[in-house]
């Protein structure tokens, strides 16, 4: 059996060029970027989505040079979507307007950020998976999407299993 995400992975990983800078915030915002939908399991389909949306990650408020990653799990939307990145660096404030690829299930999109000299926030590089494996680590809270999954369970006498799936 081979697993695969439901979701797209947005990963920010942010550097300095002072070892003590602190990440104190770090959320983003998009018109079309999904903050809050339902899953129907087996069928792949997304429900009651609702735009406009703002992600803040859980795993701010350390050193910006640790090397960790700061991972948004997006809702899938198939077309362009453009962001506002916010971050707050030393309790000062940073803003980056950019636009992601198209957000497929399964892919990963990595935009690696640096504060310069000058203290402005900018994109060093970044890189798209189309595919990703199926490697999330079930303890760390990565973002406050919320997602439910949703199915109903229905008793058919007529076919060979005791139950099937209805939409």
């Amino acid at each position: 059996m081979k697993l695969h995400s439901s979701l797209s992975m947005l990963r920010i990983n942010i550097e300095s060029e002072h070892l003590s800078d602190m990440l104190d915030e770090l959320w983003i915002y998009g018109e079309s970027l999904i903050s809050e939908a339902d899953y129907l399991p087996y069928h792949g389909k997304w429900l009651n989505r609702k735009e406009n949306g703002i992600l803040t990650t859980e795993s701010a408020d350390c050193l910006l040079n640790n090397g960790r990653n700061h991972d948004f799990h997006l809702v899938p939307t198939g077309k362009q979507t453009p962001i506002t990145l916010f971050a707050k660096v030393n309790k000062r404030d940073h803003a980056l307007k950019t636009t992601l690829p198209p957000l497929q299930a399964g892919s990963l999109i990595q935009l690696n950020l640096k504060v310069g000299k000058g203290g402005q926030l900018h994109v060093e590089s970044s890189w798209v998976e189309s595919e990703r494996t199926l490697s999330v680590p079930f303890t760390a809270k990565a973002d406050s999407a919320v997602f439910r999954f949703t199915f109903c369970l229905e008793f058919n006498p007529n076919t060979k299993d005791a139950f099937s799936i209805k939409d």
